[in-house]
């Protein structure tokens, strides 16, 4: 991944836009190497150019001992580097009830501090929701970003 970061950054002309499919879990890499991609996200910021990944494709990822007792739950990245536009899929589950849809995740980096700027909508969260702390870091940068119906629309295509 740190690879075609660096081609990508190497090359002159480059798309403005970068949908990025790949996942991985937090604790799967080293910390170093997550804020070295960051780096890299914020070199191709400074181009101008925008970089999306789905949230990831597992639900709540989570940690168990030895007796399957979940422990903590486990962050997705790039998700979870501030310096990506991390999306998220919800579902229709009645026509007045959308909820995110279990294939899609979210959480709390256990590397990047929260920006300032997720404040805003995390402190609120944090105050309601009734998932103990101890399962994930309050003050991590939280995604996704922004979530919109995933699965179970319709699509057309030429009128049709």
């Amino acid at each position: 991944f740190l690879g075609w970061l660096y081609n990508v950054s190497s090359t002159e002309e480059i798309p403005y836009v970068f949908s990025i499919s790949y996942q991985d879990l937090e604790d799967t890499l080293g910390p170093e190497y997550m804020k070295r991609i960051d780096v890299e996200f914020q070199k191709l910021g400074s181009r101008g150019v925008t970089l999306f990944t789905g949230s990831g494709d597992w639900g709540v990822g989570n940690l168990t001992n030895a007796e399957g007792v979940c422990t903590r739950f486990r962050s997705d990245f790039p998700s979870s580097s501030p310096h990506i536009t991390s999306l998220g899929a919800t579902v229709f589950t009645s026509p007045t009830r959308e909820e995110g849809v279990t294939f899609s995740s979210g959480g709390f980096s256990e590397v990047f501090p929260r920006p300032s700027w997720q404040d805003k909508a995390v402190t609120p969260f944090l105050s309601k929701t009734t998932t103990p702390t101890r399962y994930f870091n309050p003050s991590g940068r939280g995604f996704p970003d922004v979530s919109m119906v995933g699965t179970n629309f319709q699509v057309v295509v030429n009128s049709r």
